[in-house]
């Protein structure tokens, strides 16, 4: 027909997805016009007439659109079938909240006259249904700001209502709000059983760590590695305290009187001959006492006990020095 001559085609291949509706919807008004200017009753012919002027983009769609390409009978009408199929293909039904809501965010575009925004305006009004009485205009009101304050969860379980009332949205939020509450306890309880398992974890996890926990060395100090470590830094030096080597000073546990004793006896004697004595240590496992050669006296002041090395036939015995208070007649 010359009307559609210069019809442009539906490009909906090419337009994005979020355009594609409005797209659509200004596309078929454009058609319905020349439709209406056309006169034509035929419902096959008007159908043809659809997919002639929509163009190769809009007949790939038709065809993969399931129900959409009918034969004419007495119950069936192919033309509005095809238009409702491109519908729900292009136009999906819209709940009446969220048409609302697209109606009360409106703004004008930059540099749009404000007569063509009251125009995109009263084509957005008449999507909406604001209520034919006064009572329940006032329930669209309150169910479209319940709806806008909603959890996003929630929203989508409202807007899921293909009709929805007062009454509908109160039981919704209710029945919403109990299983919520049901599932947290269920949660809880499987928390509950979840923190004890990662409570036993963390047990393990110390109870493996103090395996691998070395304590200060009884030789330097330090921590890190332990006595019998041959990088230990106070192998081969000479403790400043007992003069014996391989540990440090802070680290040495000969007993002081012991030590005094010696220091004593050597300042008594002065220099005499020293020969090392392996004397095995249960604590350290090493060579620990140096005994003298030569002979001397040792003097042991006050009650407490005192330890010395003592050659006796020839073998090596540690023996208690132990003072008694002078008795009378000393």
């Amino acid at each position: 027909m010359d009307l559609f001559r210069n019809f442009s085609e539906f490009k909906c291949l090419s337009t994005e997805d979020q355009d594609l509706r409005l797209q659509w919807e200004k596309w078929k008004r454009s058609f319905l016009y020349v439709v209406k200017v056309s006169k034509e009753k035929d419902p096959d012919q008007l159908k043809s007439l659809l997919l002639a002027a929509g163009g190769p983009e809009l007949q790939e769609v038709f065809a993969n659109i399931p129900g959409a390409d009918v034969e004419a009978s007495e119950t069936i009408d192919p033309y509005k079938v095809a238009l409702e199929k491109l519908d729900e293909f292009f136009a999906p039904k819209r709940h009446e909240a969220f048409e609302r809501y697209v109606f009360k965010t409106m703004e004008p575009k930059a540099d749009e006259p404000i007569e063509k925004f009251m125009v995109r305006v009263q084509q957005q009004a008449e999507k909406c249904n604001f209520g034919e009485t006064k009572t329940e205009s006032r329930d669209i009101e309150i169910m479209d700001q319940v709806i806008l304050k909603a959890s996003p969860e929630l929203r989508e379980k409202l807007l899921e209502k293909e009709t929805l009332t007062l009454e509908i949205l109160k039981k919704t939020i209710i029945t919403y709000q109990a299983v919520k509450k049901q599932a947290k306890g269920m949660t809880s309880k499987g928390n509950k059983e979840g923190e004890n398992a990662t409570i036993a974890d963390t047990v393990n996890k110390v109870r493996v760590q103090a395996k691998q926990y070395h304590p200060n060395c009884t030789r330097c100090g330090k921590s890190g590695h332990d006595n019998k470590d041959p990088s230990c830094p106070a192998i081969g030096k000479e403790c400043r305290k007992c003069g014996r080597k391989d540990h440090f000073f802070n680290q040495c546990r000969t007993a002081r009187s012991r030590i005094t004793l010696k220091r004593k006896a050597e300042d008594q004697r002065g220099d005499f001959k020293r020969a090392r004595v392996r004397a095995i240590d249960e604590e350290k496992g090493q060579t620990e006492e140096e005994v003298e050669e030569s002979s001397s006296f040792i003097f042991n002041i006050g009650d407490a006990e005192e330890h010395i090395w003592c050659k006796v036939g020839g073998v090596l015995i540690e023996m208690i020095i132990h003072g008694k208070k002078s008795l009378p007649g000393w």
